[in-house]
């Protein structure tokens, strides 16, 4: 008994270590929406502005990207793509955010806030 609660909580925390997987794009971009709010309030000046350019570049990008691999579908088939191409893309994008909000600025590849 105590080995099966012991391997019951063993798996409840490596749970809560993976990556989050969102099930719907909506899902995933709400989230990237408030990650990128709570980012952007840690920027002063050119940074914001860096940041910001950044971001809309990365939109562009996905947007781009999305359309091309889904590019010849059509109906039920190309927007469960579309969707899925945008999940994919949001799901890497908060990845990359909270690793910016959360590293060492002395770190190669940290962005500083300031």
């Amino acid at each position: 008994m105590r080995l099966l609660l012991i391997l019951a909580l063993f798996t409840i925390s490596n749970v809560h270590a993976e990556p989050m997987v969102y099930k719907t794009f909506n899902d995933a971009d709400r989230q990237l929406n408030l990650i990128y709010q709570e980012y952007i309030k840690k920027l002063d000046g050119d940074k914001r502005v860096a940041f910001v350019k950044t971001q809309k570049a990365w939109i562009d990008y996905k947007e781009l990207d999305c359309n091309f691999q889904t590019y010849g579908k059509e109906g039920k088939e190309s927007m469960s793509a579309l969707s899925e191409c945008y999940k994919e893309h949001a799901e890497s994008r908060i990845k990359i955010i909270n690793e910016y909000n959360t590293c060492n600025e002395l770190e190669p590849g940290c962005p500083a806030l300031k």
